[in-house]
């Protein structure tokens, strides 16, 4: 399912830069917004209305609903989601016409490579530590330490974010406050 909800986004990806680009904020805002309806309200069918359906009948529901797959209902919420979207951008799919052009491609390898690289790399640094982290803590409660911990990382990342973005907007504030007393 990870691999499926992983591929139908990105193959998405180029259908919504074509939205962009030709300005059509409306159909792209509409697209986005639907799937994360149509997501949510796959959540709360699986979740929350689907037990009290399966507790009631007698019949094919049983067979097709499981309520222990529990949180895999989340996952193939996400699912439905992205392929609902994908089949919204159906139109704008069949209307592209693929051109491989090697030069750009060439271009394109050089220049992303060694970002690729970088990312892999900051990729792995920044997820490494909770792996260790719960072969330390151990099984029994290693799931629920390294949950805290990404809750705290996840705080300390915006308090960064926030940081980076206040020094940056204020120096940028000071040095036109700066220009404008010398004219």
């Amino acid at each position: 399912m990870f691999a499926a909800i992983v591929a139908i986004d990105a193959f998405s990806a180029i259908p919504f830069a074509r939205l962009r680009k030709e300005n059509k904020a409306v159909l792209f805002s509409i697209i986005k917004i639907s799937n994360v309806v149509i997501t949510i309200t796959a959540v709360l069918f699986l979740l929350i209305w689907a037990p009290a359906i399966y507790e009631k009948s007698q019949g094919w529901f049983r067979r097709i609903y499981d309520p222990d797959y529990g949180v895999g209902y989340v996952f193939l919420s996400n699912l439905i989601g992205s392929a609902s979207t994908l089949l919204m951008l159906l139109p704008l799919i069949v209307k592209i016409n693929p051109a491989f052009d090697k030069l750009i491609w060439q271009k394109m390898i050089n220049y992303s490579l060694p970002l690729m690289i970088a990312g892999l790399s900051g990729a792995i640094n920044d997820t490494l530590d909770k792996v260790i982290m719960r072969r330390i803590v151990g099984e029994e409660k290693g799931l629920e330490t390294v949950g805290e911990y990404g809750a705290g990382y996840k705080v300390a990342v915006l308090m960064a974010l926030f940081h980076t973005n206040v020094q940056v907007c204020s120096r940028a504030f000071f040095f036109r406050k700066g220009e404008v007393r010398k004219s």
